[in-house]
């Protein structure tokens, strides 16, 4: 995961001193990230969020099930 993320940010304008943190979490657990952030009452596949752009820090959830 770490590599494909290095690689992401070096074809990206984004600087190499920004992070981004990945999270695998249930459908349970991503239909409630839905519900809060979008007000949609069903699971997705991912959700990305932008916390800061300089430098670029950001959050990846990702449902496994």
């Amino acid at each position: 995961m770490e590599k494909v993320a290095q690689a992401a940010f070096s074809y990206s304008h984004f600087p190499n001193d920004g992070s981004i943190e990945i999270k695998f979490v249930s459908k349970k657990e991503i239909t409630r990230l839905n519900m809060v952030y979008r007000k949609i009452d069903g699971p997705t596949d991912v959700l990305s969020f932008t916390i800061s752009q300089e430098p670029l820090v950001g959050q990846i959830f990702i449902c496994y099930t």
